[in-house]
């Protein structure tokens, strides 16, 4: 999706990445790794707290999604129109959830 932000952990801190998605004009923003053997600079270490603290409403709702729903467990899924039909049920599930339990 050109022109988007995205906001990721440290698994998505990869250069390849960062270079496809500048030329699509998506900012991606990840907190820093620590490097090796050193302290992380002051200034780095508040960019990742910031960083994360956007990600934590969104890691919250995944993890209650996967809590309510089990949506990670596709196992018996065998076609993409099956898992399409897995993740749409367990998402119109999870919807009801928070319409009718919240």
């Amino acid at each position: 999706m050109p022109n988007t932000t995205l906001f990721g952990d440290k698994a998505f801190c990869d250069a390849a990445l960062e270079k496809q998605l500048s030329q699509q004009h998506t900012r991606l923003f990840v907190p820093r790794k620590k490097p090796k053997g050193k302290d992380q600079s002051e200034s780095d270490k508040r960019y990742s707290r910031l960083v994360s603290k956007i990600r934590q409403p969104i890691e919250s709702f995944f993890k209650w999604l996967n809590d309510k729903t089990q949506i990670q467990t596709a196992s018996s899924v065998r076609s993409a129109n099956g898992l399409l039909l897995h993740c749409f049920g367990k998402l119109s599930f999870a919807l009801l959830l928070l319409v009718f339990y919240s």
